[in-house]
């Protein structure tokens, strides 16, 4: 008796059972793309792994858990049929069950297509779309969305929203909404140096400390400043480290002490910025303030993206650029001429020819000393006469224009110490007249020896000698010289490189 033939399983149910038997071993070997993917990471940052927290290192699959720190921020991306990209701000935690990203805390950004849930609540983005997910910040529990549409699920209800639209997650209850003034997640544009307005156009003004002005040429963006123009309206913004941009109408940014010392970051709140770069150094590029979660360092040579998943659009011949004489003033190199410097010298006095309209100055010590422009001299600068301590001193010339500085150094030497007429004795011998003494310049001896320039007038005739002296300042005279008729005075004057002077009259 022949046994029945043994029926072969289908194909799916043979697949099934393949996946059963190699189990993890088959799922590395076909390399199934992460669910969950860590791909930038700023300030602080864990993973949940093998039931510990450990310090996130990017790029890393997420499989467990995910939570910020109180400076952190996260870039992931989100693979589940489509591709989505979620940014966690600070302090805020995820986990991840069965590959699902599941918001729990904290404040999130989402850009679609992507599919999630927050507390639960199934949250689907369209392609192109933006949304918010605050949760538990300020007591709110929420999705918001910023741009295109979503659907959002709430006890088994699913709700259709488009921008501007919020749902409670708890209640589904539906209500509008508009983005606060300064969102967490707004672009950063961050350069050296302070940063100051170089040019207006229009109804611009700057806030700070609840009071609006008219912002002026030269007013400096400090923390907490904010710049914004009208319709038709424009501002420029340069760096004193180099970087330039181009605030457009109707925008809004606000300034910020920038991530490491010497630096400055602009908010983007909203509108659109250019970044006008030197010639040949590429295309300007533009920012929007849709380019949410971003931040750019800032430079002559253009945009350069430290964080973000958006890259910068570029100026081209569909998108002219505004204001191209402005540009290219931008666009032209800074030079910084400095006159010889008179040392040593009673005062400082300096001469400077760099563009016109740059701000120019003289940095001695913590004092900063404004150099004036020269007037019906384009370019030219001075400044006349600075009162400095008197010795040695180190001066920094500096010129800022347009987003760029140069600078040039140069050491004084102050002297406003009259030099000194000692022990001097005029004897005659014979047809000789002997002028005896000592000369001394405590002022140059603090420095450097020097040179004394030493006049003698015996009635009206007029002799001068220059005197070197030592280290130690001094000098000793000993002059013979025609004689002159009896009773006929006898001027002594000495004077030092710094132009201060003494004189002695001898019978």
């Amino acid at each position: 008796m022949s046994l029945p033939p043994v029926p072969r399983a289908s194909l799916p149910l043979r697949t099934a059972l393949l996946a059963a038997l190699l189990g993890p071993a088959a799922d590395a070997a076909s390399g199934p793309s992460p669910l969950v993917k860590a791909e930038q990471l700023q300030g602080r940052a864990e993973t949940l792994t093998g039931g510990r927290w450990v310090p996130l290192r990017v790029p890393a699959t997420v499989t467990a858990g995910l939570r910020t720190g109180g400076d952190g921020a996260v870039w992931t991306t989100l693979r589940n049929g489509t591709t989505g990209k979620l940014l966690l701000g600070p302090s805020s935690r995820l986990r991840v069950t069965g590959g699902r990203a599941e918001l729990q805390e904290g404040r999130f950004l989402l850009l679609g297509p992507l599919s999630l849930t927050a507390l639960g609540q199934p949250v689907t983005l369209d392609a192109g779309a933006q949304a918010r997910a605050d949760l538990g910040v300020g007591g709110l529990k929420r999705v918001a969305v910023l741009a295109g549409g979503a659907r959002v699920t709430v006890a088994g209800k699913a709700t259709r929203l488009k921008a501007g639209q919020a749902i409670a997650v708890g209640t589904g209850r539906v209500t509008a909404f508009r983005e606060e003034e300064a969102p967490w997640y707004a672009p950063r544009l961050t350069g050296t140096g302070r940063a100051s307005v170089q040019a207006t156009r229009g109804p611009v003004y700057l806030t700070a400390g609840g009071t609006r002005t008219v912002a002026r040429v030269g007013a400096t963006l400090d923390p907490g400043t904010r710049l914004s123009t009208g319709a038709g309206a424009w501002a420029e913004v340069g760096f004193l480290g180099g970087g330039y941009l181009r605030l457009q109408e109707n925008s809004e940014l606000t300034a910020t002490a920038g991530p490491e010392a010497g630096t400055t970051t602009l908010g983007l709140l909203r509108g659109q910025a250019w970044n006008v770069v030197r010639s040949g150094a590429g295309q300007p590029a533009l920012v929007g303030s849709t380019l949410r979660g971003s931040a750019f360092a800032v430079g002559v040579t253009g945009l350069r993206k430290t964080f973000g998943v958006f890259a910068a659009a570029t100026g081209n011949r569909a998108t002219p650029l505004p204001n191209s004489a402005l540009d290219a003033q931008a666009q032209t190199p800074l030079v910084l001429r400095l006159d010889p410097v008179s040392s040593p010298a009673r005062s400082l006095v300096l001469g400077v020819t760099t563009q016109p309209g740059a701000a120019v100055s003289a940095l001695v010590g913590s004092r900063v000393l404004p150099l004036a422009p020269v007037a019906g001299q384009p370019g030219r600068f001075q400044l006349a006469g600075a009162s400095l301590p008197e010795g040695e001193a180190r001066v920094e010339v500096r010129a800022d224009w347009r987003g760029q500085r140069r600078t040039r150094r140069v050491t004084v030497v102050v002297d406003r110490t009259a030099p000194t007429l000692t022990g001097l004795r005029a004897e005659r011998e014979g047809r000789l007249l002997r002028v005896t003494g000592t000369l001394r310049d405590l002022g140059t001896a603090q420095t450097r020896a020097g040179r004394l320039t030493l006049t003698l007038r015996l009635g009206t005739d007029t002799q001068t000698r220059r005197v070197a002296v030592g280290p130690d300042g001094a000098s000793v005279l000993d002059l013979p010289l025609p004689a002159p008729p009896e009773g006929t005075p006898v001027r002594v004057t000495v004077r030092d490189e710094a132009g201060n002077e003494a004189y002695a009259v001898l019978p």
